[in-house]
């Protein structure tokens, strides 16, 4: 469970950091913006929707 809670934290300042550049809310595969909903949930998140089910596929 802390291994969970310390990739989250590090997930989340992450975001933080990209939040006060040009690269947040960009995926990082395509560099298309994601989703104004899907920030709103996951402010974390790294790629769109379309990017992250190719990357849960190929996991």
């Amino acid at each position: 469970m802390a291994d969970i809670d310390s990739r989250e934290f590090t997930a989340v300042t992450q975001a933080l950091l990209r939040f006060h550049s040009a690269d947040y809310g960009l995926c990082v595969n395509c560099h298309m913006p994601i989703a104004f909903e899907r920030l709103q949930l996951e402010p974390q998140t790294l790629r769109c929707i379309r990017c992250e089910t190719l990357h849960e596929r190929t996991q």
